[in-house]
């Protein structure tokens, strides 16, 4: 178990009593593997589908990792002390918490489980029933148009119903009989107004324009005439007509109208319906990200959930960060200051052992320069020497040759016979 710590048991040697120190690490170390790997198998069969006898070699994976990790973050703080410590635990320690954020998680949502599916659960109901909200105000069963931006992704076409249709010609015809009922009206004020005119010409009522004569004189007959021209041109007899063909179109067209609305309303609210379902069906089971937010909105909403949450949280992360934390409460140990004086040594020696091959090196490469010195000073006299000798025989075969070439200039010098060889 020791050996999950990193500590030689040949220092160890020295000192009995660390074993059972470094032996209730390593329980600590094994422990928060054991704690990472439980939390990778909750973690696994909550939100995969996979069985979890399939799921327990991931988390004896994910264990042996954690496991690594703090058996390195165990094994490189042996033998530190004061400030030097400090900064070594430092990063590891922030390591250890953020190993702990990750493991604690999984665990964390366990523990809430109930509440966060229920928060779950209710949130996607309102995220539904606002959708049934959009798409009913958006298709009213009046068949009206709604001109809300917001409702350019929300229109349904109900294609196997004529109420639409029939509710567009309608539309069209009402508003054909209010503007032709508006003007006749209007024709019909101003044709009262002339008739009026006339019948008070005609009675000799006096006012503005009229003679005040009683009969049916010029202007009482002129004035009838243009009330009877301006019923002709304004065409009011047509006008009516028509106005009482709209009429009987407009009751026609309310009548097929009421009987297509039922049709319509029972198609456009099962296609409501089918696309509400289709919505929730869209949900599905609530993943890691959906429980985080309603864990995150849960303690947004109560402070004891808040409380709680991060109490847990942070015992979690401190139980995953132990293996770190006790080696700094723990102080220094005599194993730690044993360890700290072998590396010491180890250094020196190490230190020497360079300085030794450094001048062992040094002494071979200082023969090697005086062997191949040596070796350069005799080849220079060789040459030396070569070089006089050369001259040397140079200077007597030039003697010879003057020598020669002297007796000739005399008369004496020998004849081939006397030159050859006897």
């Amino acid at each position: 178990m020791r050996r999950l710590t990193g500590v030689s048991e040949e220092l160890l040697d020295w000192h009995p009593g660390e074993r059972a120190r470094y032996t209730r690490q390593g329980l600590v170390i094994l422990g928060t593997a054991c704690m990472a790997g439980l939390a990778a198998l909750i973690g696994l069969g909550r939100f995969t589908p996979t069985p979890w006898p399939l799921l327990i070699p991931l988390a004896l994976f994910w264990a042996a990792l954690i496991l690594a990790l703090d058996c390195w973050l165990v094994s490189t703080t042996h033998g530190t002390a004061g400030a030097m410590k400090l900064r070594v635990l430092a990063g590891r320690i922030a390591l250890a918490v953020l190993i702990g954020f990750v493991v604690a998680e999984p665990l964390l949502l366990y523990v809430f489980q109930p509440a966060i599916e229920r928060e779950v659960a209710r949130t996607s109901q309102d995220e539904v029933d606002a959708y049934a909200s959009m798409l009913r105000r958006c298709n009213p069963a009046s068949g009206e148009k709604v001109d809300d931006p917001e409702c350019a992704d929300h229109l349904i076409t109900v294609s196997d119903s004529t109420f639409l249709s029939v509710r567009e010609e309608l539309d069209s015809a009402t508003e054909e009989r209010d503007d032709l009922a508006e003007r006749i009206g209007e024709i019909e004020s101003t044709l009262a107004t002339k008739n009026d005119l006339a019948r008070r010409e005609c009675n000799g009522t006096e006012g503005d324009g009229l003679t005040g004569r009683t009969g049916e004189g010029p202007n009482c007959q002129r004035l009838r005439q243009e009330a009877d021209d301006y019923r002709s041109d304004s065409r009011l007899d047509e006008h009516q007509r028509r106005l009482l063909e709209l009429d009987g179109t407009v009751d026609s067209l309310e009548n097929k109208v009421g009987e297509a609305s039922g049709t319509y309303e029972s198609a456009l609210t099962r296609q409501i319906d089918d696309k509400i379902t289709a919505r929730a069906d869209e949900g599905g089971d609530a993943g890691i990200l959906e429980e985080m937010d309603a864990l995150h909105r849960l303690s947004q909403n109560s402070v004891y959930v808040f409380i709680g949450e991060w109490a847990l949280r942070l015992l979690l992360i401190t139980v995953d960060a132990l293996p770190v934390l006790t080696k700094l409460l723990g102080g220094v140990s005599a194993y730690d200051r044993l360890w700290s004086r072998q590396r010491r040594q180890e250094s020196d020696l190490y230190e020497k052992e360079l300085e030794l091959r450094y001048r062992r090196e040094t002494d071979e490469k200082d023969e090697e320069l005086r062997t191949r010195e040596m070796a350069r000073e005799r080849h220079i006299r060789r040459t030396d020497l070569l070089a006089h000798t050369d001259r040397a025989q140079s200077g007597a075969d030039l003697n010879t040759q003057i020598d020669v070439l002297a007796a000739r200039f005399r008369g004496d010098a020998p004849t081939a016979a006397d030159d050859s060889p006897r």
